[in-house]
């Protein structure tokens, strides 16, 4: 299944807890190139379970999420992706900015999230960019080569099946134009949202 190329915003005017995009349990989906904005919860949900393993979430632009509720993130993964890094889920590309309200977080993974790849996304003004800590723990997740203007909460002491390298911090106050001057991070600011 491939949800591509689509514009969602302002969505859960009734149902706040609406997510853009759902992805349940799914074998191998790719979740592409979607401009998500203005939403009150989280900009793309990929839950997993049992038959859940594949699933590819890039080149995303998610803009205001979280304007209404609390403990949720620009993408949300939650539980077991499969059962290798090679057969799991990828996250590479997105651009997640202004998570609005507060404890809320860019890439979140959670309720024991495993066998994820994070990697050269662009987080910025989140709470924290990524989550390290959650119950049940994550397993098995790699965060690499990512772009954010903070260092996430736990950062000097993640679990210990959970890798995070190769990251960069770049200026808050003028993190725009620092991911502009950055060619790797520029190149994926240029990917991001709909190719239409």
């Amino acid at each position: 299944m491939t949800v591509e190329d689509n514009l969602v915003h302002h969505i859960g005017s009734e149902y706040r807890g609406s997510p853009a995009i759902l992805v349940i349990a799914s074998e191998e989906t790719a979740v592409a190139h979607n401009e998500i904005r203005d939403i009150p919860h989280n900009g793309i949900v990929i839950t997993g379970g049992e038959r859940a393993r594949g699933t590819q979430v890039i080149g995303n632009l998610v803009e205001r999420s979280m304007s209404a509720l609390m403990d949720g993130g620009g993408i949300y993964l939650s539980a077991p992706q499969g059962s290798s890094f090679a057969g799991g889920a990828v996250v590479r590309g997105n651009v997640i900015r202004d998570v609005l309200t507060s404890y809320n977080f860019g890439l979140y993974a959670d309720y024991g999230a495993a066998w994820i790849t994070v990697v050269g996304n662009i987080v910025c003004r989140a709470d924290t960019p990524i989550v390290l800590q959650v119950g049940p723990p994550l397993e098995n997740v790699a965060f690499v080569g990512n772009f954010w203007d903070v260092l996430p909460d736990g950062y000097d002491d993640p679990p210990k099946t959970v890798t995070v390298a190769g990251n960069t911090v770049l200026p808050k106050e003028s993190f725009d134009e620092a991911i502009k001057a950055d060619p790797a991070a520029a190149d994926i600011l240029a990917r991001a949202g709909r190719c239409v």
